[in-house]
């Protein structure tokens, strides 16, 4: 660890009203350097050229400052607040050992951090600590701000954990996901779906219906249109699997799971608004450990493809590519939960056991599931993939009466995050007052 505290006076000199918890005081200072683990560098990178920012994360003991899932600051939550916590507790005991004296925390003034390539993680906190103190005539509560600086160094390479695992290894992947009946997005999903990386591929599209006979006309349009779609894929199967219930989709979805019967099998949740790339499915490959941890993609939400190419702005090419990843073709979307990857040994115990507790949740269940593996001592790894993207419509909501009904918010919030980029609705709107001032200038 490396550290940096201010030197203090001797204690003889001491004065309870001079140093306050407002002053770094006092301003000599004194370092004091620890060198890193064997194998690890003795330097931090540095930036190779003058466009190559290397940008530090501002907290205090109540918000993170950063650029964090589009929000300019975030609350210190749990997995902010043990960190920061731990990184405040190691700078009070480098401070009471280097000052040989029993300091107090009272709060974290002010801290930051980056991620360093070659080291670790360097953080710099100051911390305003207390401690009783006796003067000449009296004891009184010394109050002083303290800068520490630290670096939570990598692990040495020679005691790091590797595991190897083969891109090219086949796996048996089990695809589950429900279907609107009416919306044709299953076609896409089907027709584009990679097989490449998996020995064989199971696809079960399920569709709930409260009248069989009512719907069976779109039933059959369904079956008709997923037996079109998979032609020519000679390791994938798609199967329509139709349940008459009233029942929330997550009791549905656990009545379906039998299907996959192997533990190993990889169980993909997905829904029909996504296109999926080979990547995702290598990413299931080497991120998932049997009873260890399991894989949660965040989708690339993509805006409307008309609304994007309306509000380009001037200058900028019309022929866009909707895949690329840019601020003016989608965004990440980090509250999303519906996609879930993990071996079925995993993945059923967890859904059998909400849909026994929590079997009325309807569209978010996968907020529920993540919960669920923490509690059963499951790694969850939640990270965004490339290979996924998400339509900029639902169609749930644009084919279920009922469900649009019933989730008018949910439904608005999706509509309103698919529609385009700030920049390309800003542009949209004004052109679109620019254009009315012309008609009525013509009037």
């Amino acid at each position: 660890m490396y550290q940096q505290i201010p030197q203090l006076p001797d204690s003889d000199n001491f004065d309870c009203n001079t140093c306050q918890t407002d002053q770094v005081c006092p301003s000599q200072r004194s370092t004091y350097d620890l060198q890193p683990p064997a194998n690890v560098p003795k330097t931090m990178y540095k930036p190779k050229g003058m466009y190559e920012v290397i940008r530090w994360t501002q907290f205090n003991d109540e918000y993170i400052s950063d650029i964090i899932n589009n929000e300019p600051k975030i609350m210190m939550n749990g997995y902010w607040n043990e960190e920061i916590q731990a990184v405040s507790q190691v700078a009070l005991q480098y401070i009471n050992a280097k000052t040989n004296q029993t300091w107090s925390l009272v709060r974290l003034q002010n801290g930051y951090m980056k991620n360093d390539v070659l080291q670790g993680v360097q953080y710099i906190v100051d911390l305003d600590l207390s401690r009783n103190h006796q003067s000449q005539s009296d004891v009184c509560i010394e109050k002083r701000r303290f800068r520490v600086e630290l670096v939570h160094f990598l692990m040495p390479i020679p005691s790091s954990r590797s595991t190897v695992i083969l891109h090219k290894e086949k796996v048996n992947l089990k695809v589950f996901l429900f279907a609107t009946l009416g919306s044709l997005k299953i076609k896409k999903l089907v027709e584009t779906f990679p097989t490449g990386a998996s020995e064989s591929v199971e696809m079960f599209i399920i569709v709930v219906t409260a009248n069989k006979d009512k719907d069976f006309k779109k039933i059959i349009a369904l079956q008709d249109l997923v037996t079109e779609s998979v032609k020519g894929k000679s390791n994938m199967k798609a199967i329509v699997v139709v349940k008459e219930s009233t029942f929330p989709r997550l009791v549905n979805l656990n009545s379906v799971l039998g299907k996959a019967r192997s533990p190993m099998d990889i169980i993909l949740l997905l829904s029909e608004d996504v296109t999926v790339k080979e990547s995702l499915i290598n990413h299931c490959k080497t991120i998932l450990k049997p009873t260890q941890r399991v894989y949660f993609p965040v989708a690339f939400g993509q805006f409307n493809r008309e609304l994007v190419v309306k509000g380009m702005p001037p200058g900028k090419s019309k022929d866009v590519n909707m895949e690329d990843h840019n601020k003016f073709t989608g965004q990440w979307l980090p509250y999303n939960y519906e996609f879930v990857c993990a071996y079925n040994q995993d993945f059923r115990p967890a859904i059998s056991h909400l849909s026994t507790v929590h079997g009325g949740s309807e569209h978010n269940f996968g907020v529920l599931l993540n919960e669920q593996f923490m509690k059963q001592g499951v790694e969850v790894v939640r990270a965004v993939s490339p290979g996924l993207y998400k339509d900029s419509s639902n169609a749930r909501c644009e084919h279920d009466a009922q469900f649009h009904e019933q989730n008018k918010n949910f439904c608005l919030h999706e509509k309103v995050m698919g529609m385009a980029s700030k920049p390309a609705l800003g542009i949209l709107y004004l052109t679109d007052i620019e254009n009315k001032k012309i008609k009525d200038d013509r009037r």
